[in-house]
């Protein structure tokens, strides 16, 4: 400074000069770093701002999750993440909306506006979506909301689009500082050569402003460090040019629980951190990471000093020099272990419902079995008693032997019933029907009961203006048997009348009215509000007197509302009461369709199945029928198949059954190669599907498909269908879109057969040896008493074991069918079932029908005993008249 003093004393004309240049520069120079700070602090704005969007997002997704585990967890959401969330999400829109609003650079605007789709519609989207879900009020209705923006991977995506625009602030600030350095280096220089020239030593000034630029540089950092901080990101470097880690503070206390420590190799530390399970995972993908040049997105395990187990997700990516080279890996790393933690805890919830959901389905399925077994031999017994010569004090004894195991059958098909009701299992039919004809029916069948008690039962039906409907004969006759009993068992003298109307409810709807009326005993009032709920009763001596479990009313309160309808009472105690309601059934627009006699030995049919245990059961069905069978195990091999057929001058196959679930080609798509090909298109298709969507008939019928089957399929629907299309006459034609079973089983049979008959066409068969293999000696005796009865000769085996060996045994002429048993000791029906179709029974028994006899007839039943390979099955408590139609449809399919 003396020096100075020097030559500012030697020459003040010099001085003057320098200090008016330098006024002149530093006033310019203080007038553009002005300016240039004010551009900083709004790109440090902008960034903060994208920045916040970034974090904003991040606390929506994890609001929006926590919301969807609390109503489904509580049935209602926490008030504190309603705000967390609504409150997020109007911050980001209105931040949005700011960002939005400005006039971009050609660089930044296109993040905003282009892609696809584009960054501002995914925002608005995201946004939109969650304010939509927190007005859910309960876990049903997140059913019918877009949940996809808030799965890990949209929200990750959004991340990143996110990470992309902060990335591309910061560069364009970068871009900006670049230009500021330019123009305060032009500054310097000319103060350089003017301080030089003029006064070496006044260049202060210009220092000043170049620790003013650090200093508002590391302000910038800071500001970006206090962002990452607020989402709880750790941020870290890994040099590639001396492999050296660098952690921030946050990464220091997530992984070490204390304050960063210098002297500490960071990577070796990392190391040592990682759990051992993860170790070299971890180690692996980030040195592949490095090696590829690519980015990482993952989570791994760490032990911290304390020994706690904590879940990181890792993102990084990769930044390049000048030069395109790589230098160095950023990342950020969160602690995910809360969340990972709720997750866990979410899906064990849900594997015990699962648990216990199939603990509960096993246990019925299991009682059922249990109390059908004896039940079978007590009916089947009573029933072939019956039919032998007995006095009329014995007959009476007989038929108050066969009511009662009736009732009790009935009981359990209540309890099953309503245990398919509380789950949502009840699957209701929609086909014609006449009502008529089941009112008369069902009349019929109680009228015993009501002479028994000497009361008079009555059926009005005049106001019924039309005798065909649509709708679920079955369900209907449950309905309205369940409370025609119980008026005829609490009523001691007088009648019971059944009323039934049908009023027009729309243009494709009836409305059913019914009413049963008795004079028995009536309800009290008091009473009556809780008569419909289950296993309810008027009081304990009611059950005690009349017996019931209270489960028939809260069946039929569950039918009529499934069936868009309701149901009433009106009663008073020793006045009699009146149940009324209404259901809504459908309008039929056709007659009864008889079902055609056709010969399907005639058909040649394809079968297309990737699965080859189905197809070659399948195969085995249609070639026991006398169809020509051919195979295929793709939708490829069935053209290649098509087309030989065509050129070898052949006529097309009648009909084509396509699996729908099928690799590279499923069914559908074969189909409509076939239907728009000319020379396959007379060929009809048949479709097999395991799953039912919606609309999925007319979708189907659409192609080109003539009927449609839920596997596993009913064989007598399967042989009807292939009848009915064979036959191409009314019965095809009155079908409104596909053959469906519903359809089928409304057909009316077209000439019924006789016991005489059945015993004419079981002589015709060279052999009639039948292996019975079941473990109940009741049930050994009922069903061979009844094989014997129609013709059979039977053979008994006491279990799967013992039917192995007496089919081991016989060399030359093979039984010609088999009835098996499921549940036996030893080795139950399933497994013996597959023994026999790996040839561990014979060779010549290996195609042999089986069919099994089994108490449990659910859907998932069946679907086991097809799996194992049985043919059909048999319902306990056998029924006479349906062993004589399973038998015969696979003894004599044609007839």
């Amino acid at each position: 400074m003396a020096q100075t003093y020097s030559v500012i004393t030697r020459s003040n004309f010099r001085i003057i000069a320098a200090l008016i240049i330098l006024a002149v520069i530093s006033s310019a120079s203080v007038i553009t770093m002005s300016v240039l700070l004010v551009r900083q602090e709004y790109d440090a704005s902008l960034i903060n701002q994208a920045g916040r969007q970034r974090m904003l997002s991040q606390r929506i997704a994890f609001g929006v999750h926590q919301f969807i585990q609390e109503l489904e967890r509580d049935g209602k959401a926490q008030e504190g993440t309603l705000s967390l969330i609504r409150e997020s999400t109007h911050l980001m829109i209105s931040s949005h909306k700011k960002l939005t609003s400005i006039a971009h650079s050609n660089s930044i605007k296109p993040l905003y506006f282009e892609g696809e789709p584009p960054l501002n519609a995914i925002v608005l989207d995201f946004t939109r979506n969650a304010l939509e879900i927190i007005n859910a009020t309960h876990a049903e209705q997140l059913k019918n909301k877009d949940l996809h923006n808030f799965d890990i991977e949209d929200v990750s995506y959004l991340l990143f689009r996110l990470n992309n625009l902060v990335t591309a602030y910061e560069e364009e600030a970068n871009t900006h500082l670049s230009q500021s350095f330019k123009t305060e280096l032009a500054i310097w220089l000319i103060s350089i050569i003017v301080l030089i020239l003029e006064y070496i030593y006044i260049f202060k000034p210009m220092l000043n402003i170049i620790r003013t630029h650090i200093r508002d540089a590391s302000i910038k950092q800071n500001r970006m460090q206090l962002a990452a901080d607020s989402v709880s990101l750790g941020i870290w470097e890994f040099n590639l040019n001396d492999q050296s880690l660098k952690w921030d503070n946050k990464m220091w206390e997530m992984f070490n629980e204390s304050i960063p420590q210098d002297h500490i190799n960071t990577f070796e530390l990392f190391e040592k951190r990682l759990h051992q399970d993860d170790r070299q995972y971890v180690l692996d993908t980030f040195n592949k990471a490095i090696e590829n040049e690519s980015n990482m997105s993952f989570s791994f395990r760490i032990i911290t000093p304390s020994n706690n187990v904590r879940h990181i997700q890792v993102n990084s990516i990769i930044e390049y020099n000048h030069n395109n080279q790589a230098i160095k890996v950023v990342g950020t790393n969160q602690d995910i272990t809360e969340q990972k933690h709720k997750e866990d805890a979410l899906i064990e919830a849900k594997e015990k419902a699962e648990s216990a959901t199939r603990i509960k389905g096993e246990f019925l399925a299991s009682m059922s079995h249990e109390i059908r077994t004896p039940l079978n031999g007590v009916m089947g017994m009573l029933s072939l008693l019956k039919n032998t010569p007995l006095n009329h004090l014995q007959t009476h004894r007989i038929n108050i032997a066969i009511s009662s195991s009736q009732s009790l059958l009935a009981l359990i098909n209540d309890i099953l019933d309503f245990s398919k009701i509380e789950t949502n299992k009840l699957v209701l039919e929609e086909i014609d029907f006449d009502l008529n004809k089941l009112l008369a029916e069902l009349v019929d069948n109680l009228a015993q009961l009501a002479i028994n008690k000497n009361i008079e039962l009555i059926l009005d039906s005049h106001k019924i203006v039309t005798t065909r409907v649509k709708g679920d004969p079955g369900r209907i006759r449950q309905l309205l048997t369940n409370l025609l009993a119980n008026a005829i068992k609490f009523t001691h003298d007088g009648h019971v009348i059944l009323s039934a109307s049908l009023t027009e409810y729309s243009q494709d709807n009836w409305q059913l009215d019914f009413s049963i009326e008795d004079t028995g005993i009536g309800i009290p009032e008091e009473k009556q509000p809780h008569l419909f709920d289950a296993f309810s009763q008027v009081d304990g001596s009611t059950t005690r007197e009349y017996g019931g479990t209270g489960l028939g009313l809260a069946i039929v309160k569950r039918l009529t509302t499934s069936m868009g309808g309701a149901i009433n009472l009106r009663s008073s105690p020793n006045q009699g009461s009146r149940f009324y309601g209404h259901i809504i059934l459908g309008k039929s627009h056709t007659g009864e369709v008889v079902a055609p006699n056709f010969d399907v030995s005639q058909l040649d049919v394809l079968i297309v199945d990737d699965n080859s245990v189905n197809l070659s059961i399948l195969a085995d069905h249609l070639a026991h029928w006398g169809v020509r069978v051919h195979q295929a195990i793709s939708g490829h091999q069935a053209l290649v198949l098509c087309e030989q057929r065509v050129m070898s001058g052949k006529a097309m196959f009648d009909i084509a059954i396509l699996d729908m679930q099928m690799p590279n080609m499923d069914g559908a798509e074969l189909g409509k190669r076939f239907k728009q090909d000319p020379r396959f298109s007379s060929m009809k298709l048949v479709m097999m599907t395991s799953m039912q969507i919606e609309n999925d008939n007319q979708y189907m019928a659409g192609i080109g498909f003539s009927a449609q089957f839920t596997k596993p399929v009913n064989t007598s629907d399967l042989f009807l269908a292939l009848s009915v299309i064979g036959d191409n006459g009314e019965a095809f034609n009155q079908a409104k879109t596909l053959l469906t079973h519903d359809y089928l089983n409304s057909l009316k049979s077209p000439v019924k057969v006789n016991e005489t008959d059945i015993k004419h066409y079981l002589t015709q068969l060279k052999n009639v040896d039948v292996l019975l293999i079941e473990d109940n000696p009741i049930n050994q005796l009922v069903a061979t008493d009844l094989l014997e009865e129609m013709g059979f000769k039977v053979y008994v085996a006491e279990d799967g074991l013992d039917g192995l060996s007496q089919l081991n045994a016989r060399k030359e002429t093979p039984f010609c069918l088999i009835l098996m048993d499921c549940q036996m000791p030893r080795m139950d029906g399933f497994e013996a079932t597959k023994h026999i179709r790996k040839g561990k029974g014979g060779a010549i028994h290996t195609h042999t029908p089986i069919i099994a006899v089994t108490a449990n007839a659910t859907k998932s039943d069946q679907q086991k005993c097809v799996e194992a390979g049985m043919n059909d099955f048999i319902p306990k408590p056998i029924e006479h008249h349906l062993l004589e139609h399973v038998l015969l449809s696979w003894l004599l399919p044609s007839n």
